[in-house]
């Protein structure tokens, strides 16, 4: 297939996602967080918009990444490691600040030990390998998350595409 015929049945894809509703809207460009006042919790601002908006589709749960005691702690963090990891801990290293939060996580559940993910993905995948035996059934489908989808062939079960 030529690049203009790439082109053109791209283009007729994304035509015939806007005429089912179901194209990426435009990116949204968060520019500042107005923080939390008497009930109301951190409200985002976006660029082009005079308003303020509940943020509805973050990680954040709680707001916890707003509170002034994370906050101080990861500038402290920052102070201390420098900014970011650098690299995910099976390549980097585990940092201290890891090993004393699963060491609480699993005090706090009554566990001799917990392991923490930065992210739901290796949490699925790390799950997949904790608990597959020969005798793990998984049932999914094409629909699950790409990342139960990995975690399921990383733990050598066949995925539901497949």
């Amino acid at each position: 297939m030529s690049l203009e015929q790439l082109d053109k049945a791209l283009e007729k894809e994304i035509m015939a996602l806007r005429s089912q509703g179901r194209a990426k809207a435009d990116e949204r460009v968060i520019t500042g967080v107005v923080p939390p006042s008497g009930e109301r919790g951190p409200r985002y601002r976006l660029e082009g918009i005079d308003r303020a908006f509940l943020r509805m589709n973050s990680n954040s749960y709680l707001s916890l990444s707003n509170h002034p005691r994370l906050i101080r702690a990861a500038d402290e963090a920052t102070r201390d490691f420098g900014v970011g990891p650098g690299a995910v801990r099976f390549i980097n290293g585990t940092f201290v600040h890891h090993r004393d939060l699963e060491t609480g996580v699993a005090r706090f559940v009554g566990k001799p030990a917990a392991k923490i993910f930065n992210s739901a993905y290796t949490a699925n995948c790390g799950l997949a390998l904790t608990v597959s035996t020969p005798k793990t059934h998984w049932i999914g489908d094409q629909l699950n998350h790409n990342s139960i989808i990995r975690a399921m062939r990383i733990a050598n079960v066949p995925s539901p595409n497949e």
